[in-house]
């Protein structure tokens, strides 16, 4: 299923999943993770017109991404987020809580970059 340890996962590997595989429909799967979605249990990552990805919201855990413009591939960034500071400085300067931010990178993965 979806575990932020493993990354971001997509609607498809999602309903491929040992645990779903026949037991409902694509469209079932998706209503799913809108509402989760919704419920800000998840987001969204992604290029959301064609590879969409989806990854547990877990509190005090921040991830940022890069995604590959051609391919849809996304890929968790192992190194320290430059704006968490600057997220602590809009909470105490606005008055905000809960203040959060998503970051993502855009660019050609190596695989695709290979392939030109």
């Amino acid at each position: 299923m979806i575990n932020s340890k493993k990354g971001p996962v997509t609607v498809k590997s999602l309903f491929e999943s040992e645990k779903i595989e026949g037991s409902c429909d694509p469209a079932t799967v998706y209503r799913l993770l809108q509402k989760l979605e919704k419920k800000k249990i998840i987001r969204k990552i992604g290029l959301h017109d064609r590879s969409t990805h989806f990854i547990l919201n877990e509190s005090g855990q921040h991830r940022d991404y890069v995604v590959c413009h051609d391919c849809g591939d996304v890929e968790t960034l192992e190194m320290i987020c430059p704006v968490e500071e600057l997220e602590n400085k809009v909470s105490k300067s606005t008055g905000f809580q809960d203040v959060y931010h998503e970051l993502q990178f855009y660019g050609i993965c190596p695989v695709c970059a290979k392939d030109k």
